[in-house]
């Protein structure tokens, strides 16, 4: 079973993906900012983080970089949901390993999307 990591200030949607993932048969953990995220991470270990990125305290962006900064296990996937389409580029680039637009799935299609991640290969070293 994956374990996964909702990381979204909204009370109503984290309840909502909280229940789909965990009917999809995911072992949930709730967070409302990064900060929290991170708090969870060092106390229980996660295969996947799907996180807002505009929060209090610690939003999306600061979360990738500290994820990916070092410290924490490299092999997290982290997916950013958000309707800012327009920070793709910079979160991909930040280390995140896919962007979905909340207006775009509904929430059945994004566990199927969140798996489809989880099930992808890793990208091997080039020599």
């Amino acid at each position: 079973m994956s374990k996964i990591l909702i990381v979204e200030d909204d009370p109503m949607i984290s309840e909502i993906y909280e229940k789909k993932f965990s009917e999809a048969g995911f072992e949930v953990s709730l967070a409302e900012n990064g900060k929290q995220a991170l708090e969870t991470i060092k106390m229980k270990s996660v295969d996947v983080v799907l996180s807002d990125l505009i929060m209090p305290e610690m939003g999306g962006f600061e979360l990738v970089k500290t994820l990916r900064g070092g410290g924490y296990d490299p092999k997290i996937k982290i997916v950013i949901l958000s309707n800012l389409v327009d920070s793709l580029e910079n979160v991909i680039k930040l280390g995140a390993n896919g962007f979905l637009a909340k207006s775009a799935f509904t929430p059945s299609e994004m566990v199927a999307e969140v798996k489809k991640i989880l099930d992808a290969p890793e990208p091997q070293a080039k020599e």
